[in-house]
């Protein structure tokens, strides 16, 4: 008999172990997790204290749940943020379809939208709704979140010192920002730009972009592929997705 209890007394001990390793491994550790989509069609951040924050995400409703859901731990039971820049009706399906089971607790939108059945259905997905408009600087979790113009849509993102653009539709022409990063849906408008350390996004066949970006040696591009950031505000660390 004391064998036996042994023995499922060391079964649970290690089955505790495992959890805990589970646990850990998929723990944001005090630092900022980024998971960029490929194309640069949004983004996934989970934060220290475990909320996260989805933006955009492409328009294929299916991938983008399961990209969501491969990325949060299994103990975040839901997201804790949306930001809808694009409107595009597929696009704004998605993230609707993302949470469809359980609301995020806020959701952030611009301050216009061209597809008004869109985002009403959107809305009718989220608690509480902000709006995003230029000028705005709103916070969560130690981030800022500055809009620096809505047409086209341009999100500055700051965490410590380290610094990015999301651009959905491209560059803006008279907005300029000192980041390390830019992620970008579109081309549009980017070869008068100078560009920074690291560009997330689709691939062009743009050949005034090309030669910038052969005069930008300095620049590390990803392009039509996932990223992943891990930072603590201070320090950053890139890995593939």
């Amino acid at each position: 008999m004391q064998t036996g209890r042994g023995r499922w007394a060391w079964y649970g001990l290690l089955a505790l172990n495992v959890i805990l390793i589970f646990v850990l491994t998929h723990h944001p550790q005090g630092r900022f997790h980024i998971w960029i989509r490929r194309h640069g069609e949004g983004f996934l951040v989970l934060a220290p204290s475990g909320r996260s924050l989805l933006v955009d995400g492409g328009s294929d409703a299916q991938a983008l749940s399961t990209w969501v859901g491969n990325h949060l731990p299994p103990f975040i039971g839901r997201l804790d943020t949306a930001v809808l820049l694009s409107t595009d009706e597929d696009v704004v399906a998605a993230q609707v379809a993302v949470f469809q089971h359980e609301p995020p607790r806020e959701g952030l939108r611009l301050s216009w939208t061209n597809n008004p059945t869109a985002l009403a259905a959107w809305e009718r997905g989220t608690s509480e709704v902000h709006v995003l408009d230029v000028g705005n600087l709103y916070r969560w979790e130690g981030f800022i979140i500055h809009t620096l113009t809505t047409t086209p849509p341009v999100l500055a993102f700051y965490v410590g010192t380290f610094r990015w653009l999301y651009m959905p539709q491209g560059c803006a022409r008279n907005v300029h920002a000192d980041v390390q990063m830019w992620i970008l849906g579109s081309w549009a408008r980017c070869a008068e730009h100078a560009f920074p350390q690291w560009i997330v996004g689709d691939k062009t066949e743009d050949e005034a972009i090309a030669r910038a970006l052969l005069t930008s040696p300095a620049t590390r591009v990803f392009l039509g592929q996932g990223v992943h950031i891990v930072t603590d505000g201070l320090h950053y660390r890139w890995e593939g997705e």
